[in-house]
């Protein structure tokens, strides 16, 4: 999925050609092992990556074994932000490649109803489809409607657009039910160059 993408950096000094290829870079993010998750984010497998639930609720009726919620994830327009505040144009930046998802009443699903796993799981590979991290692991449930999912990657300046590493397309895919047989749903998005 082809994604639009705004340049961080006004600078006159940046040449076209070097916003182009930083702005593809970003869309080539890359996990760098000294990057830390917020505290507010959920506990993912892999540093760079993660999730932070959002507060909404998406109700709709139990669809599966009449017992369980379980509808297709959707995975909306990817978009793309820099970490802390940061200003690319004066230092180099951590960016994040952000996805925004719903998971319709996800929330419901919870061990009183005999859901032991987590109810929404993300993952990310690469564009080999190796694996890359995930999030909704055992002892760390997603069990809600909405949040963002992110992967991260660092070095990103205006004055040196090219500094950013690892060129790559990366691919998320959520998956809502896993745990619930015959109920599976999932759907997966890319950002891509």
């Amino acid at each position: 999925m082809r994604q639009e993408r705004s340049c961080f950096c006004t600078r006159p000094t940046v040449s076209p050609k070097q916003r182009l290829r930083a702005l593809s870079g970003l869309g080539m993010m890359t996990i760098l092992a000294a990057l830390t998750v917020p505290a507010t984010a959920q506990v993912c497998s892999s540093p760079g990556i993660g999730f932070i639930a959002g507060s909404g609720t998406i109700d709709q009726p139990a669809n599966c074994v009449g017992l369980f919620y379980c509808y297709k994830p959707e995975l909306l327009a990817v978009r793309y932000e820099t970490v802390g505040g940061c200003d690319p144009e004066a230092a180099a930046c951590s960016v994040r490649a952000v996805v925004p998802g719903r998971f319709s009443s996800a929330r419901k699903n919870t061990v009183a109803l005999g859901y032991y796993d987590s109810p929404v799981k993300l993952t990310f590979t690469n564009s080999s489809g190796g694996f890359v991290g995930s999030c909704g692991n055992l002892g760390a449930r997603i069990q809600v409607d909405e949040g963002d999912t992110y992967i991260q990657a660092g070095n990103f300046s205006c004055s040196a657009p090219e500094a950013m590493t690892g060129a790559d397309t990366y691919t998320l895919t959520a998956v809502v039910c896993d745990g619930a047989s015959g109920c599976r749903k999932q759907t997966s998005t890319s950002a891509t160059t």
